[in-house]
């Protein structure tokens, strides 16, 4: 005014807001892993417009970088057999965050050729095949392959042999129900065979799979061989140790009832190898014994002091055979 300024109101405060925060992605996995590409993801960043992902031959240094609206992506083009890193960015309106880094995988080798059968892991998707020879494989941890034939008119004597193995497997046969026949696990990579003679034309499911998890093979393939005749089929020693071991008649199991030990005689025509497996009555195997076999009675002793009251089933497979008999748990 004319007559000069007046004072200012004074106590009136503000203050700027912070920086806008833009959060680095976390939790970075890899799935989906096979010889040619790979699914990456992570975790979603508060305030994320995109993602930056980088990867590359693990140490190389020479990034190759793809841009993503989602929390995934799937790269592809890549080497069999090959280490990878990659990292990400979440990129915001007000810039981009650090990369988070350390994320590895390998790629898987080249599956081979012989791997058409799939999917057949359970006896409800069993391959249909025919007498001769197939190659298959067991390419993961876990993998089971199940095939299914049938015998017919004058060829009822059954021959069925896995051969060429890259690791430890086992051979088993059942009938169109599931019951198992026959069994061969021999160890290492020695050939397995199982025989079945004299029975009346039938539909027969065979089961190979690796005797343990870390057996294996993501680039070899195994040999399934199916013989029918009308000729009986007998044991091969130079291509099955466990069927050799003939197992007559006569399993046994004492005392009746047991409580804290059991023995298990039977009568073996010669030596060789058996498995002795106690089984639940819910059908799961709870106590297992491979043993070695001399001519005349055998005798082997379990332990049963921790096994619940009830009645088991004791079953003998020598590989070509498989006997039972009851055993009661009274405490």
């Amino acid at each position: 005014s004319s007559s000069g300024s007046r004072t200012y109101t004074s106590g009136t405060q503000f203050s700027t807001n912070a920086a806008a925060t833009c959060n680095a992605p976390t939790n970075l996995t890899t799935s989906s892993i096979i010889s040619n590409s790979a699914t990456l993801s992570w975790t979603a960043a508060s305030g994320a417009s995109s993602y930056d992902v980088q990867y590359e031959v693990s140490g190389t240094g020479s990034w190759t970088t793809l841009n993503s609206t989602s929390t995934s992506v799937t790269v592809s083009g890549l080497t069999p057999s090959t280490s990878y890193d990659w990292q990400v960015r979440t990129n915001c309106s007000s810039g981009s965050s650090s990369y988070t880094s350390g994320a590895q995988f390998t790629t898987n080798a080249v599956a081979p050729s012989c791997d058409v059968y799939e999917p057949n892991n359970t006896m409800a998707t069993a391959t249909p095949i025919s007498q001769g020879i197939i190659n298959a494989q067991i390419g993961t941890s876990g993998d089971v392959d199940y095939y299914s034939f049938s015998t017919s008119g004058s060829q009822k004597n059954l021959q069925v042999m896995l051969t060429n193995l890259p690791a430890n497997y086992d051979l088993t046969l059942y009938d169109n129900n599931g019951k198992q026949l026959q069994t061969s696990t021999n160890s290492g990579t020695s050939n397995e065979t199982v025989f079945y003679n004299n029975k009346k034309p039938g539909t027969y499911i065979v089961k190979v799979s690796g005797a343990t998890s870390a057996d294996f093979s993501v680039t070899a393939c195994y040999a399934l061989t199916v013989n029918m005749s009308n000729t009986t089929y007998t044991a091969n020693v130079a291509t099955s140790s466990l069927n050799k071991n003939l197992v007559s008649a006569g399993l046994k199991v004492y005392p009746v009832p047991a409580s804290s030990s059991v023995t298990v005689s039977f009568n073996a025509t010669q030596t060789g190898n058996a498995r002795i497996t106690i089984i639940n009555d819910l059908g799961q195997p709870v106590m297992v014994k491979n043993v070695i076999t001399t001519l005349g009675t055998n005798f082997n002793t379990f332990d049963v002091s921790t096994l619940q009251q009830g009645i088991y089933t004791v079953n003998l497979n020598n590989g070509m055979d498989i006997q039972t008999t009851k055993l009661i748990i009274s405490k």
